[in-house]
């Protein structure tokens, strides 16, 4: 796909429509599809925490060191 047609979509949606497409290209059973999705957005999910984790930690310090006056 390029990225032409996901112009306006979220990080969800374009995961979601390119998966969606794949398992009907490759004419994947329900039941397989269904185990790949729910596999996929557990990953996905705990990799969005873990990287809104590490944006706020490292919003905190950045504030903490210029309110300490310390150049970043």
């Amino acid at each position: 796909m390029s990225s032409s047609s996901f112009s306006g979509k979220g990080w969800y949606s374009i995961l979601m429509d390119t998966f969606h497409s794949l398992m009907k290209k490759h004419d994947m059973p329900e039941d397989i599809a269904n185990e790949l999705e729910s596999f996929i957005l557990t990953v996905a999910k705990e990799q969005f925490r873990s990287g809104n984790k590490s944006g706020i930690a490292w919003t905190h310090k950045q504030y903490a060191l210029k309110n300490a006056g310390v150049a970043a």
